[in-house]
């Protein structure tokens, strides 16, 4: 059940339709004369020049804020949290597809929209074949990785019973060893604590306005000993994601629900946990083709628990193995990177809470 109370309570959908009707008609007056499917075509593929002339009414409309072309950019950085909510709302209606004018907040190839995608699979399994040739591209020893669903997660907005909701799409995999992983680097960090001290190169200017990055471990002299923990466990991390993906592949397609409900808008996370769950939802319906697939009881949390204590078990046997027999003073080849960014932002980085 969604919480409506967590919901943009000063605006109703009401007000926000009516907006966003407005907004279209600028973008382009011809829009109310197509028919559904066109209307929602435009909405998906419409040019950059168009969703800047939305933006501005909505802008204008809901926030009372002067917004034109020659300040748009300025005035949407400077939006805060909750007014950004309140637009992407109104911009969901101008920008979703399907039942729950859903909209996909990820990159597409050009010429590409998630009108291209009739099912989560197909827009996934994309997705994975694109990643797999970037990594070809650029690492010639590359070795090919088996498919499992939601590896990437994409984020979603989209329309339950005209309550707008920010998702997350993910899959049993790839939940739990997100979990397992805050879990973990925690528990690393108690057994091996560190701060962050700055190295002698950090702060110094590069090209142009941008200065280097060069934050260093303090681990009170077990720094190799600490970046070797870590890397173990990362090592765990993915052969765990790989197993219990594998483990959901002949098991009955479901979703479990998780809600996040911050103080004015409602945040949840779809988890799909196997192939034939994305094959069973199109985007199109997504609400309504994932209604069949729900499960509501406690065997994910159960699982996520089990995870946890073979992951600490692991940590600690790792922890003690590394103490014992580790020799910090055999260097691991590994090619140098330099990090860079601009000077505004780490000033902001370094800036005390």
């Amino acid at each position: 059940m969604i919480d409506t109370n967590s919901t943009i309570s000063h605006f109703n959908f009401t007000e926000i339709q009516a907006t966003a009707r407005r907004a279209l008609i600028s973008a382009n007056p011809s829009y109310y004369s197509w028919t559904a499917d066109q209307q929602e075509h435009y909405r998906a593929t419409k040019e950059v020049q168009a969703i800047q002339r939305i933006k501005i009414v909505i802008i204008n409309s809901l926030l009372n804020i002067h917004c034109d072309l020659t300040n748009s950019e300025d005035v949407w950085n400077e939006l805060s949290e909750t007014n950004l909510d309140i637009i992407n709302w109104a911009l969901l209606l101008t920008d979703g597809i399907g039942e729950d004018y859903i909209f996909v907040n990820e990159s597409f190839a050009i010429g590409k929209s998630i009108l291209d995608f009739k099912t989560l699979y197909d827009y996934d399994f994309s997705d994975y074949l694109f990643q797999e040739e970037s990594r070809k591209e650029r690492f010639s020893n590359y070795k090919p990785s088996d498919y499992y669903p939601f590896n990437w997660e994409p984020w979603v907005r989209l329309l339950i019973d005209k309550v707008f909701i920010y998702a997350n799409l993910s899959s049993t995999g790839r939940y739990i060893t997100d979990e397992l992983e805050d879990f973990g680097f925690d528990y690393i960090h108690q057994l091996i604590p560190y701060e962050l001290v700055e190295g002698k190169e950090h702060g110094k200017p590069l090209n142009g306005d941008s200065l280097q990055w060069d934050m260093q471990i303090n681990a009170s002299g077990l720094e190799k000993q600490l970046e070797e923990l870590e890397s173990r466990w990362y090592t765990y991390l993915e052969k765990r994601f790989i197993a219990i993906s594998k483990e959901q592949v002949a098991k009955r397609p479901t979703v479990h629900i998780i809600d996040n409900n911050e103080k004015h808008v409602c945040n949840r996370t779809y988890i799909f946990n196997n192939e034939d769950a994305l094959k069973s939802v199109r985007w199109k319906h997504f609400v309504a083709d994932s209604k069949p697939l729900m499960k509501n009881d406690k065997s994910l949390d159960v699982q996520l628990i089990n995870e946890k204590q073979q992951g600490q078990l692991f940590l600690d046997n790792s922890y003690k193995d590394i103490i014992d027999n580790f020799d910090p003073n055999v260097v691991k080849l590994k090619k140098k990177m330099k990090v860079v960014m601009p000077a505004e932002m780490l000033y902001n980085l370094n800036e005390p809470d």
